[in-house]
């Protein structure tokens, strides 16, 4: 009785070890998006950067980063918005134009349900990353688990993070 007690331990635990290495064989594989598809400019080359480090130098704030998120204005690469969260629960939003102007930007405290709301947007994201055209790009940074990953996605794809803040998603409509 304890040998077929034990064989059927062995075949149950074989099964669950084939079924686990074959979910983990699905998992999508996270790449690093590919920047070369859209306009490098000195701005766009500098914000990809920041991205990728998990860096914001927006006045000397040197914070640890919750979230970063950039969308560009003009079609161009010249024009961005850019959003940050910080650990201590911080937004600020801001324009950066060109070479080296920075808008003055807004700043608010965020509270714990924002913090809840947005944590749930950012685990609703698409897990691949998306090539809208331009205008509809957007670029997402932020901590899963304990690395900090990029992302591109289309504006429709980071409504809900943009909600969660107090943001919005803006274009530059020339007449």
């Amino acid at each position: 009785m304890k040998t077929k007690l034990t064989a059927c331990l062995c075949i149950l635990l074989g099964m669950f070890t084939i079924a686990a290495a074959a979910a983990i064989g699905d998992a999508p594989v996270e790449e690093a998006p590919d920047f070369s598809k859209f306009p490098i400019t000195a701005t766009f080359a500098r914000i990809v950067e920041r991205h990728r480090k998990g860096e914001d130098q927006w006045k000397g704030h040197s914070e640890p980063l919750l979230l970063l998120m950039s969308h560009f204005v003009d079609g161009g690469g010249n024009w961005a918005y850019q959003h940050v969260v910080t650990a201590s629960a911080r937004w600020i939003s801001y324009r950066e134009v060109g070479e080296f102007w920075v808008n003055q930007g807004r700043t608010s405290e965020i509270s714990p349900d924002q913090i809840r709301q947005l944590e749930g947007a950012i685990s609703a994201l698409p897990q691949t990353n998306i090539y809208p055209p331009f205008s509809d790009f957007v670029i997402v940074s932020f901590w899963d688990r304990e690395k900090w990953v990029t992302h591109t996605y289309a504006a429709k794809d980071v409504a809900a993070i943009y909600g969660s803040i107090g943001a919005r998603y803006e274009k530059l409509y020339r007449r």
